[in-house]
């Protein structure tokens, strides 16, 4: 492996957590190389004491480096907590305008290289954190009384505020949470015909079960669900209609045409259940967010939901992984880039390996133009043969109805925020300096080849020298041009796109010589069956410590697929054993990080200055007291197991997590 640095133009970034975990062997194993710059990795404006500061951030992966893992946990914020961050009841009601992320994503299409680069922009609003029951329209009873263990029941409407997905959605799949009383039920199936719900689960989210008397009022936990079609899973997050379960009836007619995405305006389940730390909706658990910032965009057909939620400094300590992110590191920003507890959708998107990113968070919000009576036209899109909900920057002071700027709101917002301003952000009211640390995982590599397994479609197989960034034809392993490598291609002068006939084609199948379609072509919905692959389930700590998935299907992640199995001359020398229920290849994690001078420069912020001669410069170094320069992995005489640098100190054991940075 290669241990290049995390560079920016001339400042060199201090890796406080730069290494390899996994397979004891190095054939050639990928590089994780983000990059923080320039102009900004992060910065504040202004830095004055006491000010509302806007934030902008960097953060790149570019070419040939490994992409981040999508999973909870894979990418991850942490701001100083003398940096005031509002939390949801700080910004009155939902949908104000909270800033944007610019991206230029490298892609590959229809089974093509990865080499196409696509921009996309996520215009961010506040969005909401809170699950309370909502009363439905029309609204919704109970027909007759029920016992404490009823396992069905009927309910009276004038309609069917809810019900299963209609169209070509998820498979017809229905999942509703809803209340009576305090007790909250799930319920999986519902007959529209009979006015039935059954296949229940009672006392969900924790609640205890209880008996309820006939006219009892049924609502609905202000929770969505994916209910999408298979290519667009979440399709049903950026409309705009108040129908969350796309059964073709707005449940929350006062959430349709809003000018708010309904998944701005509802918590989407797969938000609400990762922030469980054993991912379990029946006992609740649930640990509540801080504040919650959300985008749409449609990229070539797929719709694509981009989250950054917040968290209390110290609330991930109880996620499995993540025991070592105490409250020294400050508010904490989790990146949920679609659903991490969804399969894959199939669409024209087959990889995604690369991406460029630049973010701007207001420090006070501004008006949603998109909300007004008027709202322009950038605020309605289609994707896929939906309609989508965008968000626009209506300016502060804005001129619509209503009028989300942080200073028409104020003061009628909740404390701490001043009268004259609902911020989203302040900086600390005296001078000190303040550091923020921006931490990513890899995705694995198995066969350690330097393509992570994601972007391989031969990931048991070593084959480094075919190019997963060119097109097929000149990619110097694909003779026939389809996608599917000559290393492991059952017939490499014959070209079939689709190898295993499963209709998933070759660079977007996870097992792309043995078929694992669900049932009508789908990723399936069980983990680890068919496409949908997760080897460690969620809420157990991953051995390792890396991403709970190696992207590798259950078909094909097996003992007989195994590098050491499948005959290949060139095998690295002791690769493991594959196993569905084990996340396999070796993973890299990093973190760098920034101190930013609050209310007056002074060397420790310094950008030029070295005190410690160490070849970091101050403002990135996390140990100026001492040089600690960076940890170059790979090279001549590397070891075959890399371990962390001068850097980093490893408390207790890494397979639970616990992790201390110094």
């Amino acid at each position: 492996m290669t241990g290049r640095l995390l560079l920016a133009v001339g400042l060199l970034l201090t890796t406080v957590l730069a290494m390899a975990w996994g397979s004891g062997a190095h054939a050639r194993a990928t590089t994780f190389n983000p990059f923080f710059g320039p102009p900004d990795f992060y910065r504040l404006d202004p830095t004055t004491s006491g000010a509302y500061s806007d934030t902008h951030a960097q953060f790149n992966i570019l070419p040939r480096s490994a992409n981040f893992s999508p999973h909870f946990g894979g990418l991850i914020t942490f701001g100083d907590s003398d940096i005031y961050v509002a939390d949801s009841i700080g910004i009155p009601g939902t949908g104000a305008y909270v800033g944007r992320l610019q991206s230029t994503a490298q892609l590959g299409l229809a089974n093509e290289g990865c080499n196409t680069q696509v921009d996309m922009t996520f215009e961010l609003v506040e969005a909401n954190t809170e699950t309370s029951a909502l009363q439905m329209t029309p609204n919704v009873t109970l027909t007759s009384a029920i016992t404490s263990s009823q396992a069905s029941f009927t309910y009276t409407s004038a309609g069917d505020p809810i019900g299963p997905p209609s169209g070509a959605s998820l498979g017809g799949q229905t999942r509703a949470e809803i209340e009576i009383d305090s007790e909250q039920i799930l319920v999986t199936n519902i007959n529209q015909t009979t006015n039935t719900y059954s296949g229940v689960i009672r006392g969900w989210n924790g609640t205890t079960p209880a008996a309820h008397n006939a006219g009892d009022q049924i609502r609905k936990v202000n929770v969505i669900f994916p209910a999408g079609p298979p290519g667009n899973l979440l399709a049903n997050l950026a409309e705009d209609d108040g129908d969350f379960d796309n059964n073709g009836t707005a449940e929350f007619p006062q959430f349709a045409g809003n000018g708010v995405a309904d998944g701005a305006d509802s918590l989407p389940g797969f938000v609400r259940d990762s922030l469980d730390p054993d991912v379990n909706a029946a006992n609740g658990g649930y640990v509540q967010a801080r504040a919650r910032y959300e985008g749409v965009a449609s990229v070539n057909t797929l719709i694509v939901i981009l989250q950054f939620v917040v968290m209390d400094p110290g609330a991930l300590t109880v996620f499995p992984n993540l025991q070592w992110a105490s409250s020294a590191w400050g508010y904490s920003s989790v990146t949920f880039l679609q659903d991490p507890l969804a399969p894959p959708s199939n669409n024209a998107i087959s990889d995604f390996c690369n991406f460029t990113s630049n973010t701007f968070l207001l420090g006070v919000p501004h008006d949603n133009a998109c909300t007004g009576a008027l709202p322009p036209p950038s605020c309605t899109g289609a994707g896929a043969g939906f309609t989508l909900r965008f968000a626009a920057d209506g300016g502060c002071p804005g001129t619509t109805t209503p009028n989300e700027c942080g200073t028409a709101c104020a003061p009628s917002c909740a404390p701490p925020c001043d009268p004259g301003a609902c911020y989203r952000q302040k900086n600390s009211v005296t001078p000190q300096n303040v550091r923020f640390y921006e931490y990513a995982v890899s995705q694995r590599d198995y066969d350690n080849d330097g393509i992570e397994n994601a972007l391989d479609p031969c990931p048991s197989v070593p084959n480094g020298g075919w190019d997963p960034r060119a097109n097929n034809s000149l990619s110097g392993g694909d003779t026939d041009a389809d996608g599917l490598p000559d290393a492991c291609d059952p017939a490499p002068a014959a070209f079939n796109n689709d190898e295993d006939l499963d209709g998933w084609q070759n660079r977007m199948d996870n097992c792309p010589t043995v078929a694992n379609a669900a049932p009508g072509g789908g990723g399936g919905t069980t983990p680890n069956t068919f496409q949908f692959d997760r080897d460690v389930p969620p809420g157990q700590n991953v051995p390792d410590g890396g991403p709970p998935s190696d992207d590798i299907g259950p078909a094909c992640d097996n003992a007989t697929q195994s590098c050491t199995t499948d005959g290949n001359p060139i095998a690295p020398a002791a690769c493991s054993t594959l196993t569905p229920t084990g996340a396999n290849g070796h993973y890299h994690a990093t973190a760098a990080a920034q101190t930013i001078c609050i209310g007056g420069v002074n060397t420790e912020c310094s950008f030029t200055a070295d005190d410690d001669g160490d070849g970091v410069v101050n403002a990135s170094d996390t140990r100026r007291a001492g040089a600690n320069p960076p940890y170059v992995f790979g090279g001549a005489g590397s070891p075959p197991t890399w371990t962390a640098g001068a850097n980093t100190t490893l408390v207790g054991a890494h397979a639970a997590g616990a992790l201390n940075l110094t």
